[in-house]
């Protein structure tokens, strides 16, 4: 039991420090958060298609993903946002704020019944 959670701490290891040499090591917290406020202005939206990247006005897209460290990452390699920013949290916001209505179409009415 104690070797099979070595290895699995062993491969958690292995794929947070993969994931940050792929995305980027993090940006201060500081400097999102001045980011997101300066390009805020020029608009929010998130992607139609599956709603998992989210365009803050000019600045590069930041899109969710999953890693144990954080969520989201901002492309161009400026890097992942750990769970512990306070810009994880304002983004998590803007993500739920901007995320795009489903169409919602029954099947009575798809039959015509109503």
């Amino acid at each position: 039991m104690v070797i099979f959670l070595i290895m699995l701490l062993f491969i958690t290891i292995i794929f947070e420090g993969a994931g940050l040499l792929v995305m980027g090591v993090p940006a201060k917290d500081e400097d999102i958060l001045e980011a997101i406020e300066k390009h805020r202005k020029d608009g929010i939206r998130v992607n139609s298609i599956n709603g998992t990247i989210l365009y803050v006005g000019d600045m590069p897209f930041i899109a969710k993903h999953f890693q144990l460290l954080g969520n989201y990452y901002i492309d161009r390699n400026v890097g992942i946002i750990p769970r512990w920013y306070k810009s994880h949290k304002l983004i998590k916001k803007l993500f739920d704020e901007y995320q795009p209505k489903k169409l919602v179409t029954s099947k009575r009415k798809e039959l015509k019944l109503n």
